[in-house]
């Protein structure tokens, strides 16, 4: 069993374009020996691609390195990568038992340990159409296991789920991987299976990668807009800056800028950078917004206000909340929030 992976270096990987118009562009990024990222992104990103060009299914360019050495010239069975894709790559005809016991014809691993590991000794008389989602899933992990592989790649390891029972399957492939450490990366467009498994998380989009850091650093410092949609609680606010003032496109908001843009803009705010107006603070920005909902928690309430065709969450900290459909007058936090390109979803900076 390794005791960890190798590290995974990927230098100007890119790929063609699909008939469907999906590639990679210059992708560079770095895995450490047994860390784990999970890549993010919408529907057509390029997650697919990007683990099928690691493995070498996919035509590329670039280079690809596994433990300082180059496999970007071989032939996907000679790369050091298990591959665990969309769905279970499990043969009809066998049992659980030859499922492993092909899988580990070119290791010597033991499959009583990948057994033991993932829970699957009442499974090994069983073909794959008298398993559940989840047993095959765990099977094709065991048979990850045997191969004995120094990088895991995982597509979308939890698609096929019951939402009941991913809670449990991703903690079982935590304890799993803390166990072996491999280098691991896998894809989801779930932002909870991003930040339960990854130490670092990618958010790839349109085939580019926006931004990789930890959790902690894409909730404070996020650099494209699908990155804020990802990370929980913020709002959305679509509008124009005219005169160094923000106007959302529906009237619903007026706020001074920070940015400077002839196009349309997107204001992202964090439930903390909306308060309640005092009487001292001037014209407010949110006038005459709607309680629609109130969800308590253990420090206030997480409040959803409404106007028009808006909405935004604020993090309330008084003992008591308001009413819902109460109104009132709302003020943004000085500097608060993230300016991005509506078009083209990238972050703009700040006007010096």
């Amino acid at each position: 069993m390794h005791e960890s992976g190798a590290r995974l270096q990927v230098s100007a990987l890119s790929t063609p374009a699909t008939a469907d118009g999906f590639r990679l562009h210059d992708l560079d990024f770095e895995l450490a020996p047994g860390e784990r990222v999970a890549i993010l992104g919408p529907s057509g990103a390029g997650k697919s691609t990007l683990l099928r060009a690691l493995c070498g299914l996919e035509r590329s360019s670039g280079t690809i390195a596994i433990g300082g050495h180059r496999i970007d010239g071989l032939p996907p069975h000679r790369r050091g990568i298990a591959y665990l894709p969309q769905r279970a790559a499990l043969y009809p005809q066998w049992t659980v038992r030859e499922q492993l016991e092909f899988a580990k014809s070119k290791s010597r691993k033991d499959v009583s340990d990948a057994i033991e590991l993932l829970n699957i000794g009442s499974l090994l008389h069983r073909r794959p159409h008298q398993l559940s989602g989840g047993e095959r899933q765990r099977v094709s992990l065991a048979k990850l296991v045997v191969q004995d592989r120094p990088v895991w790649l995982l597509d979308e390891p939890f698609s096929g789920l019951d939402p009941a029972f991913r809670g449990d399957f991703r903690h079982e492939l935590h304890l799993l991987a803390s166990r072996i450490r491999p280098t691991m990366l896998l894809v989801t467009h779930d932002p909870t299976d991003a930040v339960a498994l990854g130490h670092r998380i990618g958010v790839l989009v349109d085939g580019t990668l926006q931004q990789l850091g930890t959790p902690e650093e894409l909730q404070t410092d996020p650099r494209h807009r699908f990155v804020s949609f990802c990370r929980g609680d913020f709002s959305h606010l679509t509008g124009r800056i005219s005169n160094g003032r923000f106007e959302a496109d529906d009237g619903s908001c007026n706020v001074p800028a920070a940015v400077q843009s002839v196009r349309p803009v997107e204001l992202v705010l964090r439930a903390g950078d909306i308060v309640p107006r005092t009487i001292d603070d001037g014209e407010p920005h949110l006038c005459d917004w709607t309680v629609l909902r109130c969800d308590r928690q253990p420090a206030g309430a997480l409040l959803t206000l409404t106007k028009r065709q808006s909405r935004v969450l604020v993090l309330w900290r008084g003992a008591e909340w308001p009413e819902i459909d109460s109104t009132g007058h709302w003020m943004v936090s000085p500097g608060a929030g993230f300016w991005f390109d509506a078009a083209t979803g990238l972050r703009l900076e700040a006007t010096p």
